[in-house]
């Protein structure tokens, strides 16, 4: 049976849980990669790009962090932003995005750390979000994704494409692993950012242009009736 990934709200008792992960082979070598989701990746010059990302996967990991990589010097580091972290909202529910870490420059990197109860051993993210499906809360919405992008770009920038690369590097128990995700989007250019005022432009001269051709021959008729 399928279970919801929006989950409004979610109690969780660590201290009651033998390991982070408790399903069949979780402690296998783990297999992890991130997940982006974004609603719009054509925008002018000074708006704002805004997606969200999880990190799907099972298995054993440790020692995970994520290194970003931007493209080009286009987003403004005041505003620029990724909202992260696990917390306990109201002394029972987890929450994401307790933590706003600011983006500066071409990149930025931060450790993939979150619940350590003493049992375990070590802080981790990776905690088992179901009884029955082999799921890990970065996987999942408590409140907000696991991790939420609200990245403003300047306004005097380069149109075209741009792009933001995503590292996801962690030990599986076996060995140290890295994944890529991209994301691609787009800053339109003159035309493409007026394209509807162009296009109502051109409209109106095709149509002044067809007046006047009709207009022409008309006058010069009446003309040469007197």
């Amino acid at each position: 049976m399928p279970e919801p990934m929006v989950t409004p709200s979610r109690t969780f008792n660590f201290e009651k849980m033998k390991s982070p992960r408790l399903h069949a082979n979780s402690e296998a070598p783990g297999s992890y990669r991130i997940a982006t989701l974004i609603s719009e990746t054509v925008i002018n010059a000074g708006a704002t790009l805004t997606f969200e990302q999880y990190i799907s996967g099972y298995g054993e990991i440790s020692g995970a962090k994520i290194q970003c990589y931007i493209s080009s010097d286009i987003f403004s580091s005041e505003t620029s932003l990724v909202r992260c972290s696990l917390a306990t909202e109201n002394e029972q529910h987890i929450v994401w995005g307790s933590i706003e870490q600011r983006i500066e420059g071409s990149g930025f990197r931060m450790a993939l750390e979150g619940v350590h109860p003493p049992h375990w051993g070590k802080s981790t993210i990776f905690v088992d979000a179901s009884e029955r499906i082999n799921s890990v809360i970065t996987e999942m919405h408590y409140k907000n994704p696991p991790f939420t992008y609200i990245l403003s770009t300047k306004k005097k920038i380069k149109s075209g494409v741009h792009y933001i690369d995503f590292y996801l590097t962690f030990f599986n128990g076996r060995e140290w692993v890295t994944n890529k995700e991209r994301v691609e989007f787009k800053i339109r250019n003159f035309f493409e950012k007026h394209n509807k005022a162009i296009s109502w432009l051109a409209i109106v001269a095709s149509a002044l242009a067809i007046i006047r051709l009709a207009a022409v021959p008309c006058v010069e008729w009446l003309i040469s009736l007197f």
